[in-house]
């Protein structure tokens, strides 16, 4: 009896199933996963560092928001050394409105704008 396994042949039987399929395109996409750059995370971090002082908070009251996270972590994302967990942000409700006029302000393209409307009921 042999020890290996015979290797198969290169021709192989056509199934139904191969009739007219063609190969799959491949796509030239930039890599992603170079996007955890430090420019990055730093930039993230000083729009939560923005939202945090547009509130009116230090970073143990931003760590507590965060779901009782350690502010050293926070003060990490903050400086750009980790990366943001922009989950963790999302959960805030409170840091809504602020971290997305910060994200705004990196585009110079982008004004924001603060207008004030007061709605009466007849």
């Amino acid at each position: 009896m042999a020890l290996t396994v015979a290797t198969a042949d290169a021709r192989r039987h056509v199934l139904s199933s191969d009739v007219g399929r063609k190969p799959m395109a491949k796509a030239e996409l930039p890599d992603v996963r170079n996007a955890d750059d430090a420019d990055f995370r730093a930039l993230s971090g000083r729009c939560l560092d923005r939202a945090r002082l547009a509130l009116g908070w230090n970073l143990n009251e931003l760590a507590d928001a965060l779901g009782k996270r350690d502010p050293r972590q926070v003060a990490r994302w903050i400086a750009g050394t980790d990366r943001l967990h922009l989950d963790a942000v999302l959960a805030v409700p409170a840091l809504h409105a602020q971290f997305v006029i910060a994200l705004a302000t990196i585009n110079d393209a982008i004004e924001v704008v603060t207008t004030i409307a007061v709605r009466r009921s007849a």
